[in-house]
């Protein structure tokens, strides 16, 4: 992949992402006096999941283009290393987060979506 294309896909995977964590945002502010009750806390929950979707796509692009990624980093100022080991570990474990509140979510009105 060049390094435009790398670019935009990481530029619409994160822009992807932020929506959806803003999407996410706004119903929890919207259903805040709702709270109490388990609708409103599944829905919020179903938004968060599909909010972490896209953090584990970012995750799964950035280490399956790791070059790239440390090629981007740098161009844009960063000077810090990071070991894909590290991205390894913590995209593990974001999965496990992830899957927990997919199980969580499998039998109710609000499943989290389809990956």
């Amino acid at each position: 992949m060049d390094e435009q294309a790398f670019e935009q896909m990481h530029t619409q995977i994160l822009q992807d992402g932020y929506w959806a964590q803003v999407a996410r945002y706004q119903l929890e502010e919207k259903l805040k006096e709702h709270m109490e009750h388990p609708a409103a806390q599944q829905a919020i929950q179903q938004k968060e999941c599909l909010s972490k979707q896209h953090e584990l796509k970012y995750y799964n692009f950035v280490i399956a283009n790791f070059e790239n990624f440390l090629r981007y980093r740098k161009a844009q100022g960063f000077s810090k290393s990071v070991p894909i080991e590290k991205l390894q570990q913590e995209a593990k474990a974001f999965k496990a987060q992830y899957e927990l509140l997919k199980q969580t979510l499998k039998d109710t009105d609000y499943p989290c979506m389809p990956d």
